[in-house]
């Protein structure tokens, strides 16, 4: 099966993966469901993922697996927002967040924010806010919105890794070294 063997090449390159929030609780891919006509609906599930230097997603019915953007590092993560429609990649060492729309055939990036060594994003698209953590000894928990306006500090952490967002509950979940 193509498929498999595109995830197994992918076992322990991938850096970041994108998960649909759904009302399942149930973790599964994030799903792109275009309208094809009025009268048929047509459901492509895709994952997103990045490895050294590339986010790709991957077309789970078929395996085809296509390159979204090259970037000049490795990119840690991604969050997506889903009613702008936009992917989100912090680039560590050049301290920037960018983002390109998606799905779209031309990959055109810009910058959101430049901020002080970027490591894990996560989105909340219902309030249009970007989450991050600094990746630093005494590191922050710091969110802006969707166009990099409104910076704020939500916490300050020793050596954060990743964020999450809950956005039923209105959590903002942290994990540190």
């Amino acid at each position: 099966m193509k498929l498999q063997k595109e995830t197994n090449n992918l076992k322990g390159a991938c850096w970041g993966v994108m998960w649909e929030v759904n009302t399942s609780k149930t973790p599964r891919p994030w799903r792109y469901e275009p309208v094809t006509n009025m009268n048929r609906v047509s459901r492509q599930d895709k994952l997103l993922f990045s490895t050294a230097n590339k986010v790709k997603e991957v077309d789970l019915d078929t395996g085809v697996v296509k390159e979204l953007a090259n970037e000049s590092e490795i990119a840690y993560s991604l969050a997506y927002d889903v009613k702008e429609r936009y992917v989100y990649v912090p680039i560590l060492n050049e301290n920037v967040i960018v983002r390109f729309p998606y799905p779209n055939d031309q990959t055109i990036e810009e910058n959101v924010i430049f901020t002080n060594s970027p490591y894990y994003v996560a989105f909340d698209s219902g309030n249009r806010h970007l989450y991050w953590t600094e990746r630093a000894s005494f590191g922050k928990i710091m969110r802006c919105d969707s166009d990099g306006s409104e910076i704020t500090t939500i916490a300050n952490a020793s050596m954060p890794l990743a964020v999450a967002v809950d956005t039923s509950n209105r959590f903002v979940m942290l994990i540190t070294l």
